[in-house]
């Protein structure tokens, strides 16, 4: 069974065989291995909040991620299931379905530039792999080169707008499991159509990531999977349909003529958890090897399988699966996530339908300041690469250890004098603090100085910033209706490589923490998907 990860910064494939091991994993980061895209860490953004990634680099991974699987695993895959970063969107051309359906056109018809080195930093993009999904698609069955993603911060006023139509945020969020935010799609959606009619009426159908990449292997459109269609404010997290007043309200900012018309580019309702697309495409399965129809092993073709976000598929690669469970991502954002069977959304934090289990949901907050907080003040340290896991050198410098990180923690005791703080490289999603900076206080909430020229005790500010952010989740997590006591806790990312974190999570939340060995838990519970 075959689960792949289409993340900001690459693309990761795992074969896991019928007793769910590992038999295979491969990974390409697209910054090192499609330099000519010219993106810093899978993205452009700018000033101006804007971020996107290039589609047409999407697809290189993808074929070059299938090229690393062996030949001999390719012809045994059973399934596929994708996992995709959250609230990305695609934009999808009216030639889009024959290109899907047909593969790569001759030579001769296809046009003689290729537009997407608009933004290749004044260098030519090199030719697709051949056969593959970039020389069959791109350009002309994208309506849009370049995709939303969720680190994009520019739908401000769809936001405004969506909790001024539905009555607010607290019910935004009953409705639709999450107040409005800026990075989720149905704002991206209404945000292009009213800055680019043009762009609008050319789209034939929207994608979100973890449907984009089952529909390329599936060579059809497949639909959105219910758990992913909560990451768009358009998603009703309880009756997991679209929701009809949200869609009113996007369809009239983006002026396309009410809900139904916004709901049209979406494509049908989302699909239940385990949704059967049906098999790999004939043409995809001769171009990389897949089984296809009359196959000498006397079996199917394999079948592709709804894809789903990226936070459920961790949580379902860590398997987080009874309730008063906890899984925590430490890595360049923090994520908590908690199975429950209650719907109760809070303006903090998400609550998702399950990519798993039908009845169920996901409660989770999600921390854009993880690996970056616990590092302190360096603004120029560059954001790791998910081939490269957070270590301590990000958080005290080029010749540090965990050892190290852990000495500087126990250099302080449990409780730390009362003394919490937040170390702010971005803004933050949870609490909404829209401005960087150094943020500790006391035990009566008094100001402390731990930076700015300041004396700045390393393991006071260590201590207050891993014990402020596991305090932030525990008391969120509980306004959401998680409960942990008896529960575990399982820890992933980088920072869960350190034993102290590790500790503190335990005091925090008081359970066992178990921390996971898994680098690539999202493409894993992509994989387990498959297999379910």
């Amino acid at each position: 069974y075959l689960g792949i990860d289409l993340s900001t910064q690459s693309c990761t494939a795992i074969v896991v065989d019928a007793a769910l091991d590992v038999a295979h994993r491969a990974s390409v980061n697209f910054d090192a291995s499609f330099p000519a895209y010219g993106t810093s860490n899978g993205m452009h953004a700018t000033d101006d909040g804007v971020a996107t990634s290039p589609v047409a680099m999407w697809l290189d991974g993808l074929d070059a991620v299938l090229e690393l699987i062996p030949a001999s695993l390719r012809q045994q895959v059973d399934g596929v299931s994708f996992s995709g970063q959250q609230h990305g969107s695609v934009y999808w051309s009216a030639a889009a379905a024959a290109r899907l359906a047909g593969g790569a056109a001759p030579r001769d018809e296809r046009p003689p530039a290729d537009r997407y080195t608009k933004r290749a930093r004044g260098r030519p993009i090199p030719a697709g792999l051949p056969g593959g999904f970039r020389e069959a698609l791109a350009p002309e069955a994208f309506a849009v080169a370049d995709a939303p993603i969720w680190a994009d911060a520019s739908t401000q006023d769809q936001c405004d707008a969506l909790e001024a139509a539905l009555g607010g945020p607290a019910a935004v969020a009953a409705a639709t499991g999450s107040r409005a935010y800026a990075r989720f799609t149905g704002h991206q959606m209404a945000a292009l159509a009213a800055r680019d009619p043009g762009a609008w009426r050319r789209t034939a159908r929207v994608s979100l990531v973890s449907s984009f990449g089952p529909s390329l292997l599936r060579g059809a459109y497949v639909a959105v999977d219910a758990s992913d269609s909560c990451g768009t404010n358009v998603g009703a997290v309880a009756s997991r349909a679209w929701d009809a007043g949200a869609a009113e309200a996007f369809g009239a900012m983006a002026g396309v003529g009410g809900g139904a018309a916004f709901l049209e580019r979406l494509g049908g309702a989302p699909v239940a958890p385990g949704h059967a697309a049906g098999a790999v495409a004939p043409w995809v399965a001769r171009r990389f090897g897949f089984r296809s129809s009359g196959a000498s092993l006397g079996k199917p073709p394999p079948t592709v399988y709804a894809g789903a976000g990226d936070n459920p598929c961790t949580a379902a690669g860590l398997g987080l699966s009874e309730p008063g469970d906890v899984a925590l991502s430490l890595g360049t954002s923090d994520t908590f996530m908690a199975v429950s069977t209650d719907c109760d959304p809070r303006e903090e934090g998400h609550v998702f339908a399950s990519c798993t289990t039908a009845g169920e949901y996901l409660a989770l907050l999600c921390y854009c300041n993880g690996a970056k907080q616990r590092a302190g003040q360096d603004k120029r340290a560059k954001f790791p690469t998910s081939k490269a896991p957070i270590s301590a050198t990000d958080f005290l410098g080029p010749a540090a250890t965990w050892a190290d990180f852990d000495a500087a923690l126990g250099r302080s005791p449990p409780g730390n004098g009362g003394v919490l703080g937040l170390e702010l490289a971005l803004p933050e999603i949870t609490p909404v603090l829209p401005t960087p900076g150094r943020h500790f206080v006391d035990g009566a909430g008094g100001r402390v100085n731990l930076g700015d020229g300041a004396p700045r005790p390393e393991a006071l500010a260590a201590r207050a910033v891993v014990e402020g952010r596991f305090l932030s989740m525990r008391g969120r997590g509980a306004r959401l209706g998680v409960k942990t006591a008896g529960g575990r806790v399982l820890a992933a990312g980088g920072a869960s490589r350190s034993a102290a974190i590790t500790q503190i999570a335990a005091d925090v939340f008081g359970c066992d923490v178990l921390a996971a060995d898994e680098p690539d838990a999202a493409a894993l519970g992509a994989a387990f998907r498959a297999a379910h």
